[in-house]
């Protein structure tokens, strides 16, 4: 249905027709009571609608055209005409983002520019709970003064509701489909959209949230910053399939002038995985700003000194050589001002990675979120420890040792611990939200190196057990690669109250010479297991627990419980190597030397460099009485851990029980960096081990003469 010029809709007067497409028809319109120009949208909604449909079109109406933003269309009306429903909104004069792109990929600043007016647009509307769902370069205008505005918020949504999905959404010039990755999808059981801007959530389920909107600005930013589409193909299977298991050529070999921070933006918010891009656009539109700034310092300062910044490197993981290059050549010419030096190069991390978590800051002091904040640092100490074996000079203080140290502040991490880097925090819980930040320090000049937070409602909590140890593993500059992500994900819950109910047990664990607090792991461990009965890491915890309880009242019945849910477990997720070294663990202190030794072998096939199942099968071994084999096993573990006081003390300890003086009274003498007691500890049972080396001796000569 075309109308005609002249047709009156209440004060608005139809001018001409500007374009159609997809979805329906756009007319320029005059708003005869203000005297001023609009634009008018009729959807393509092929119904009539009775009264109960136009009220629930009002409803969808109203709630896009509460956001008044800069750089979100203003929407004035909405009404019906024969059945089918208009918008009337501003008319933007100026031209699409389409169009712009049509001249190829755009400059950083304006991008960056763009892309930020994008993103705090959309954090306005996911706060008002509002999802775009068809975000593409033509759902946004740019008027002639760089002012970018957002068009169609919520269109896709009144498809939805009217019940027929919009197939392609239109700004208020003409909409071209270029290409199959324009044509617009609609398939039972899933939510519209335009197929090369699509998420993969958005083609598997009808399931989204804000997260999917942050997809397709990705790929727009990659569009804007290499001038070629993220996901094209000349079918939709094809592009389908690029959007679900491919990535996009690199940025960095089609632009190689695009500044590294923007593109390492830009490759998060195409995480395949939603718990991956950005927990709060407030955080992306935030870290988009930072970007666009450190990039006008470094123009800045390249202009007064008439030097051009060098290119940028690759990788964050692959860029230390280039970046140490860099660094000389601002040194030796004195070109760059600070601020050029800071966004060039960041603030290098060191190359060697001894790394401790410290205890997170609770800042609203309520106890139980203390406990779920020890328990959260608990599980990200154990999960950055997992990635060890994939990076050479790298290796995280055990949390037994932290709170052994009683380390509290990175200086002491650094005097006590040796730590090179510390990673520090805080929770904040805000009703039924809680927001998590995490910094990286250097230990030795205590600067902070870099930052990140999380924002997430409790019942979306798992996004920070999917994303807490990638996102700090980002921060030292560690690629995680498939195998990585394999074993991160081994053992997890989709519950989010079944891995707050396991953060709490945690933390509870960690206070494990109190009878009390043990209960009340075990309880919450229960009660995560309620929640989800095939949580593995539940078990995990379930069983060390239990084995906690009965190390503390020696009650042989426990022990059968925490046999039973270590293996269950193992039988969940045979992937979990610290359920073996549980299971090891239990299995020696009851005697069973053979069975322990068959579960240590299994935790240290899984994980070959988990120096905890090295130091525990040493002690089996003691046990079995494989000497040689012990104390290779006890040396195995000290040259993974060197600066860990538990491998020397326990291999001196092997030294003294054989005889063999001397070398203990050595190796307690060793790990300078150990905690203080045990230092001191050391020092006296190395005197002692003197003492007793020469009294042997003595004996010795005189049975001699």
């Amino acid at each position: 249905m075309t109308v005609p010029a002249g047709t009156r809709l209440g004060p608005y007067e139809i001018v001409d027709k500007l374009g159609e497409g997809g979805m329906g028809e756009v007319f320029r319109g005059r708003d005869t009571r203000l005297g001023r120009e609009v634009a008018i949208k009729f959807l393509a909604v092929k119904l009539h609608l009775d009264a109960h449909g136009l009220a629930r079109f009002e409803r969808e109406a109203r709630a896009a055209s509460g956001l008044n933003h800069p750089n979100i269309v203003t929407v004035h009306d909405i009404g019906a005409l024969e059945g089918r429903p208009y918008i009337v909104m501003e008319l933007i004069r100026g031209e699409s983002l389409r169009e712009r792109l049509a001249a190829g990929a755009l400059p950083a600043r304006e991008l960056l520019d763009l892309a930020i007016q994008i993103a705090e647009a959309l954090a306005k509307a996911h706060a008002a709970g509002i999802v775009h769902r068809d975000l593409k370069p033509e759902n946004v205008m740019i008027t002639p003064d760089g002012l970018a505005k957002v068009v169609d918020f919520g269109l896709a949504k009144l498809g939805v509701a009217l019940g027929e999905a919009i197939p392609s959404s239109m700004s208020t010039a003409e909409t071209r489909i270029e290409s199959a990755s324009d044509v617009a999808v609609s398939m039972p059981g899933t939510l519209l959209g335009t197929l090369g801007y699509m998420a993969p959530e958005q083609i598997r389920t009808s399931s989204v949230d804000f997260r999917a909107d942050q997809f397709a600005l990705g790929a727009i930013l990659y569009e804007m910053a290499t001038g070629l589409r993220a996901f094209n193909g000349t079918t939709r299977s094809e592009i389908v399939t690029a959007i679900l298991a491919s990535e996009p050529p690199s940025i960095l070999a089609v632009s190689p002038g695009f500044p590294p921070p923007a593109r390492w933006l830009v490759e998060r918010c195409l995480e395949k995985n939603p718990g991956r891009r950005y927990a709060s656009t407030v955080d992306l539109a935030r870290e988009l700003r930072t970007v666009r700034d450190h990039l006008d310092e470094t123009t800045s300062a390249a202009a007064s000194s008439g030097v051009e910044p060098p290119p940028p490197s690759p990788r964050p993981g692959r860029r230390k050589l280039l970046v140490s290059a860099s660094v000389a050549v601002l040194i030796g010419i004195g070109a760059f001002a600070a601020p050029a030096v800071r966004y060039l190069v960041r603030p290098p991390i060191p190359d060697e990675k001894q790394v401790v978590v410290l205890p997170f800051r609770n800042t609203d002091g309520d106890p139980q979120q203390q406990v779920l904040c020890d328990g959260l640092i608990e599980t990200l100490t154990s999960g950055l420890t997992q990635l060890e074996r994939f990076h050479g000079s790298y290796w995280v203080v055990p949390a037994s040792e932290v709170r052994q140290a009683g380390a509290e502040s990175v200086r002491e991490a650094r005097k006590v611990l040796g730590a090179t880097l510390a990673v520090t925090g805080s929770v904040q819980r805000d009703g039924d939200r809680l927001r998590l930040t995490a910094n990286l320090v250097d230990a030795g000049s205590l600067r902070q190196l870099r930052a990140i937070s999380f924002d997430t409602a409790l019942d979306h909590f798992t996004e920070i057990q999917d994303s807490l140890v990638r996102r700090v593993g980002e921060m030292l500059e560690l690629e995680i690669g498939s195998e990585e992500e394999r074993l991160l994900d081994a053992g997890r819950t989709a519950s989010s109250a079944a891995y707050e109910a396991y953060l709490q047990g945690r933390g509870h664990l960690l206070d494990y010479q109190s009878a009390t607090s043990l209960g009340e792991a075990v309880a919450h461990f229960q009660e995560a297991l309620q929640r989800d009965p095939e949580y593995a890491l539940a078990y995990a915890g379930l069983g060390e627990a239990y084995w906690r309880q009965y190390e503390l009242d020696r009650d042989p019945a426990i022990i059968e419980l925490a046999q039973r849910a270590c293996e269950r477990a193992a039988l969940l997720n045979d992937l979990l190597a610290p359920v073996h070294v549980t299971l090891g663990i239990v299995h020696r202190g009851t005697g069973e030397p053979e069975k322990a030794l068959e579960d240590l072998q299994k935790a240290l096939r899984l994980d070959p460099g988990n120096a905890l199942a090295l130091r525990e099968t040493g002690r089996t071994l003691e046990q079995l009485g494989s000497k040689e084999e012990a104390e290779e096993t006890y040396r195995r573990a000290i040259e993974l851990r060197p600066s860990s006081w538990s491998g020397h003390n326990l291999l001196g300890s092997f030294f003294y029980k054989n005889g063999r003086y001397e070398e203990a009274a050595e190796e307690f003498r060793r790990s300078p960096r150990s905690l203080p007691t045990i230092r001191a500890a050391s020092t006296t049972s190395a005197a002692c081990c003197s003492s007793s080396a020469a009294t042997m001796g003595r004996g010795r000569r005189s049975s001699a003469r």
